[in-house]
This record gives structure tokens, C-alpha cells and sequence, in this order.
């Protein structure tokens, strides 16, 4: 008799801007309400794919954590409610707390290039509402990202132009700068994400501006990429009017928005690299604004 159907092995694979994430594990009696892969929230829905994409797959199960890695060859590169160490030159570990000598970490993560495992201690008491808490989301994608040309910005990313050719606006400010207000300006059809957003080379050699799950203040959250066309940068203004600024100042406030895998030097590397290469290659604008109508017109007309 075959297993019942919660219990048998499952695969969802996402995808931001074309670079896959796969997730291998089961739903089973033995996560008993836990983060099975039936739980993974719904801002992940419009990432879903039909089959498997390149880029990092990972094993989730249910076998007890081995403990925070401080032994020979570990280094600790974070330390808080979560741990980040190094093992050798190609593993990551990720370990969430409690870290006390009688208590093991209630779930463990391993990353060695394109592959991965996750494991969750279900006998520590801990109920985790979804497979992927943070910064573990978060932390998978900027290790995927890094296995192509591709990195994760604080942004805005619109999706501006008619019919089946439209081009990605990548708006670059800190909080409060207004991300979330000019997206609201534009149709909602038009906004990949308001407050995290992905660019990614494909095999083409074409960059893709596309969103991600973790939205703003704004509930949109498309799953789709669209190619790069340039990069406003948002400053708050008595009047609307769209800047020419240099490049250098451009590389300045992009590194800020940079969201950046701090724990790997030659990924970071690239990821700057990358960076430089989209200021190269795509036109960057001041955006200075008010909130209103015209706002979106001359998003519309700088980018044609």
C-alpha cells in the first residue's frame, strides 16, 4: 500500500529571475504541524515553478541538528539569535539558537555549492510556522545569486512599457526615501516588488530585474523578470524632475543598497563587480519627486 499522500517526499521549486531554488522533503506525520513544505507562506506562490531550475537545491529533513560548528576548521562569522560559521573553504553552516552547552540549535542549514541540507530538531519544542524563517530565506537566495551573476538591493523594481516588451526600472533609495510611495503611483500590474528586488544575468548575457517574496508596504509580488532598461535613484523634492548624476555617486549608493553575502569574500567580489557592470552598461538618473501624476510620465519618458 503506498504511503499516505501528506507523507510522501515533495518537491517545490521557485525561481527569481530565472535562478532556481528547489526544495526536497516530505509533509509527513513526523513534522506534526511544523514547517513542512505545505507551510511555506504565500508570498512565495507566484515564485513556484513546474519543474526544477539551475541554481541551489537543497534536502529538508527531520534529523536532530548537529550542534553550533566551532570545532577545527570552523570559523564563526555571525553570532546572535542565529549562527553563521565557515567550515573548510566551501561549506556554510547556518545553526538557529538556542546555543547552550545542554540544547542543541533547533534547526541546521549546509551549503556547499550548488547544493544544500536543512534540518529541524521537532523534538526541541520549537514550532517553526515555515520552512524558510529569516534570515535562512534570504541568506539560500544571496548563496544561489552567487552562484550566477546576479544579486539581491534593497529597491523598487517597476515593469514599465505596453504590450510583451517591457523593460525593468531598478529605483534605489534607503528607508524612507519613498520606494513604497512611487510604486503606489503606478499600476499594480506594473510592480515586481516594492522593497526587495533581484538582477540577474541569464545565459544570454541579458540582465533581469525581478522580485522577490519579501514586499514593503505594498502587498505586490510578481514572479516574472523582465530586462533591465536603467536605474533611478529617488531623493524627496519640491518638484519632479529627473537628474543626471555620476557614476561614481551612482556605485556609491547602489554598494548601499547592496544586500551582500558579507561572509564570502570572492562571492562579494563579484557581487561588486556585477554592480559596476550594470552602471557600465544601463543609464542611471537622479529622481527627484512629488507625489503625483507626473511622476510616473517622466519614469515613462526617461526610460524610452
Amino acid at each position: 500500500m503506498p504511503p499516505p499522500e501528506e507523507a510522501r517526499p515533495r518537491t517545490l521549486a521557485l525561481s527569481f529571475a530565472t535562478v532556481g531554488l528547489t526544495l526536497r522533503g516530505h509533509d509527513g506525520p513526523a513534522f506534526r504541524g511544523h514547517a513542512g513544505l505545505s507551510r511555506l507562506g504565500p508570498e512565495y506562490a507566484p515564485f513556484l515553478q513546474p519543474a526544477p531550475l539551475p541554481g541551489l537545491a537543497l534536502r529538508m529533513g527531520t534529523a536532530p541538528p548537529s550542534g553550533p560548528r566551532a570545532g577545527a576548521g570552523s570559523r564563526r562569522l555571525f553570532r546572535g539569535t542565529w549562527d553563521l560559521f565557515r567550515e573548510r573553504e566551501s561549506d556554510l553552516y547556518l545553526d538557529y539558537g538556542p546555543f547552550h552547552a545542554e540544547r542543541r540549535p533547533v534547526l541546521s542549514a549546509r551549503l556547499s555549492g550548488g547544493t544544500g541540507e536543512i534540518d529541524y530538531d521537532l523534538a526541541a519544542g520549537e514550532v517553526f510556522k515555515e520552512p524558510l524563517p529569516y534570515p535562512l530565506n534570504q541568506i539560500l537566495l544571496l548563496h544561489a545569486l552567487g552562484l550566477r551573476r546576479g544579486v539581491l538591493l534593497h529597491g523598487c523594481g517597476l515593469a514599465l512599457g505596453r504590450g510583451a516588451d517591457p523593460r525593468g526600472v531598478l529605483c534605489i533609495g534607503p528607508s524612507g526615501a519613498g520606494k513604497s510611495t512611487l510604486a503606489s503611483l503606478f499600476d499594480a500590474s506594473a510592480v515586481l516588488n516594492d522593497d526587495r528586488v533581484v538582477a540577474v544575468e541569464d545565459g544570454r548575457g541579458e540582465v533581469l530585474l525581478g522580485g522577490t517574496p519579501w514586499n514593503g508596504d505594498l502587498p505586490h509580488r510578481r514572479g516574472d523578470a523582465v530586462p533591465l532598461g536603467g536605474i533611478l535613484f529617488l531623493e524627496k523634492a519640491p518638484r519632479t524632475r529627473i537628474l543626471p548624476m555620476a557614476r561614481s555617486e551612482a556605485l556609491a549608493r547602489l554598494t548601499v543598497a547592496l544586500l551582500a553575502p558579507y561572509w564570502d569574500p570572492k562571492r562579494l567580489d563579484r557581487h561588486l563587480d556585477f554592480l559596476l557592470a550594470l552602471l557600465h552598461r544601463f543609464p542611471c538618473a537622479i529622481l527627484e519627486s512629488v507625489p503625483g501624476p507626473a511622476v510616473p510620465l517622466e519614469v515613462s519618458k526617461w526610460l524610452a
